[in-house]
């Protein structure tokens, strides 16, 4: 992985004392968490290596990423760091969800992962920002900007971030996805992220600061676009790439660009009754919903708000959240189920029904999974792609 990461920059990061340091506590007691800073990073987790190898390798390799793309590639708006006030950035999404995109890739070209593995790990991202209705309210530079709202902060009024925000995390891995994916495919693999990272690297990251931890060649989001245009040879080019996709409310053609490598995104082979994702909680007088419904899913349609209490599906009476969720799996697409509920958990018993879909969720797999035999081509591009930078054989 280290040898991995710095293939990606051509060089590892000047460290302060001349060593990066890992310091893992693996405890039953702790919270999970990773922080990174210039010459080191902070992992906790309640889980162990042989339990939970793959998701405490992947903090690991984002962690480490951080000390080329944020500790020294540093937006404008974070440099210096305030650190008495809330720092609200535009670019998040790519100091943040660029490296989220890394961390699982370069395990994968280390041979860390199997691929199947790293297919779910897209697959989740892609369905994100595919399906989630924050698309439509934010942009991913205004998801950015709400960090100091929803990364560990506490409202003190009930939020409806459900329905109106993305994590710069998701959103920016998704955005580096498609980025990559489109420049391998216009240059005909000549062109990479790898390539833009590096850039951002020689332009902001390397020539460094006045004292340590300061960078005096600080990135701002119009920075970050006349780099795409000139690793892409491209302005018009960047110039669309950022005003649909991150500063516009499009996602790219993943089908599209995953079928290049060998990849067919499809709805999951088994598709189950759907109401969209309903946060449920057992209560003593029924089955209480915990947070906002989805804007345009079945539930939300049907009227059902947070706070309701559902009592029964499908004339059936519920008392636990399992049986609200299994009888709507049960339900086959198209079905028209009956629900009585309390709005409010009070008042008199209403019913409405719910119009079921199926789950609408995509899944990554390779042609080869999909009884598809790749073109030389697809091999190629999946190779060129995937594989190892540093001639790692795991």
């Amino acid at each position: 992985m280290r040898t991995e990461t710095s293939g990606v920059y051509g060089e590892f990061a000047p460290y302060d004392t001349g060593t990066y340091t890992f310091i893992a506590d693996y405890l039953p007691w702790d919270n999970g968490d990773g922080m990174e800073h210039r010459n080191s990073t902070i992992i906790t987790s309640s889980s162990s290596i042989r339990a939970n190898r793959a998701g405490l390798l992947s903090t690991v390799a984002h962690e480490f990423f951080h000390s080329w793309n944020v500790e020294r590639i540093r937006p404008r708006s974070l440099e210096p760091f305030n650190f008495d006030e809330a720092n609200m950035s535009g670019e998040l999404w790519l100091a943040e969800g660029f490296t989220n995109y890394y961390g699982p890739l370069l395990l994968q070209r280390a041979g860390l992962t199997p691929l199947g593995e790293y297919t779910r790990t897209l697959a989740s991202a892609i369905n994100a920002v595919t399906f989630d209705p924050g698309r439509q309210i934010h942009t991913a530079e205004e998801m950015s900007q709400m960090a100091p709202f929803v990364d560990a902060a506490v409202a003190i009024d009930r939020v409806n971030f459900a329905n109106t925000f993305i994590s710069y995390y998701t959103w920016g891995e998704s955005i580096a996805l498609g980025l990559d994916l489109t420049l391998r495919e216009r240059s005909g693999g000549t062109i990479t992220l790898d390539d833009y990272m590096r850039a951002m690297w020689e332009r902001f990251g390397k020539p460094g600061g006045h004292a340590p931890g300061y960078v005096d060649r600080p990135y701002t989001i119009a920075d970050a676009k006349a780099v795409l245009a000139a690793v892409s040879g491209d302005a018009a080019f960047a110039d669309d790439f950022f005003a649909r996709y991150i500063q516009g409310h499009e996602v790219v053609d993943y089908a599209h660009l995953l079928a290049n490598a060998g990849f067919v995104l499809r709805p999951r082979a088994s598709q189950p009754g759907f109401a969209g994702e309903l946060r449920l909680q057992d209560t003593p007088v029924g089955v209480r919903v915990n947070e906002a419904t989805l804007f345009g899913s079945p539930a939300y349609q049907a009227g059902l708000d947070r706070d309701d209490m559902i009592t029964a599906v499908g004339g059936r009476a519920v008392t636990t959240a399992e049986q609200v969720e299994s009888a709507i799996r049960a339900a086959r697409p198209g079905d028209a189920l009956a629900v009585a509920y309390l709005h409010h958990g009070r008042g008199q018993p209403l019913t409405t029904t719910i119009r079921v879909i199926a789950d609408p969720e995509l899944e990554v797999v390779a042609a080869e999974q999909a009884g598809q035999t790749p073109t030389a081509a697809q091999r190629q591009f999946r190779d060129a792609w995937l594989r190892s930078r540093t001639g790692n054989t795991f």
